[in-house]
């Protein structure tokens, strides 16, 4: 594994460079490399991925029921120790799996990542690469295992770092996103009734339920408040899975300010 952190050069011993996976925790991969000078002087970088089945590129600073991971770099310099961890913002940063087999992982990353203690501190790795055999079996990943939730808010993009709520029962579609660092965060929650498949489904103030609200810090924005328009696009409904997408103008709740604008909406969701 090799890697650029704060402008400087890294590379892990080459014993030191491992990727495991276990059968009881199908799709979590966990790559590490370290680089040891003596027992107060060593590099570690770590990448943990979730839900992992495919080659593809997976967001880093998300939680465990979301496709992608985090990253973090753990450094001891004498009495001088430290941990960063990619902040749960959904974009934090970015690994491509290239190449993945039951006996090899290989890609490239890059993140930043915050120190728990000092958010302030950060540690920037950039030009990530690894190429590490897998040790362990992966398992089979069940279909309803992952979640993505995408979108452009207010003409910045979006991904949820965690994805909750998720649930089809009875017609009713239920689903929400959420990010807990960067500026804004946002928590984004559907509400959507009468689901009997693929269709388009507007948000309603009047019959059927079908509403989305998001919060974020200081400001709340509703489907129910007057001017509201948009929709949700059912384009995938299983026993195991619903996939689609959606837009919004959400006037906000206090009645003064901009309204919240989302397009290039998108979710895939593993219904339980």
């Amino acid at each position: 594994m090799t890697a650029t952190i704060d402008g400087q050069a890294f590379a892990s011993d080459a014993q030191r460079a491992t990727a495991t996976v276990s059968a009881s925790a199908p799709g979590a991969y966990v790559l590490i490399g370290s680089k040891v000078a003596s027992a107060s002087d060593y590099v570690t970088v770590s990448v943990t991925l979730y839900n992992l089945a495919a080659t593809g590129t997976y967001p880093l600073g998300v939680t465990g029921v979301v496709f992608g991971g985090v990253g973090s770099v753990t450094q001891q310099s004498g009495a001088t120790f430290g941990t960063w961890l990619t902040p749960l913002s959904g974009a934090s940063g970015t690994v491509t799996v290239s190449t993945l087999t039951s006996s090899r992982i290989a890609g490239t990353f890059s993140f930043t990542a915050a120190a728990s203690l000092d958010p302030t501190s950060i540690k920037s790795v950039t030009n990530g690469s690894f190429d590490l055999p897998v040790t362990g079996s992966a398992g089979t990943l069940p279909a309803n295992a992952g979640n993505s939730m995408t979108a452009r808010i207010n003409g910045a993009q979006w991904t949820a770092a965690a994805v909750a709520g998720v649930g089809y029962s009875s017609g009713t579609l239920t689903f929400g996103g959420l990010t807990t660092a960067g500026n804004p965060t946002y928590n984004v929650n559907f509400i959507i009734g009468s689901v009997t498949g693929p269709a388009t489904y507007p948000y309603s103030t009047t019959g059927v339920t079908r509403r989305l609200m998001v919060t974020s810090s200081t400001q709340v924005w509703s489907s129910q408040f007057t001017g509201a328009t948009g929709a949700v696009v059912v384009t995938d409904l299983t026993t195991a899975r619903v996939k689609g997408s959606f837009t919004a103008t959400l006037p906000p709740a206090s009645g003064t300010g901009a309204p919240l604008t989302i397009d290039n909406g998108s979710f895939n969701l593993g219904l339980p």
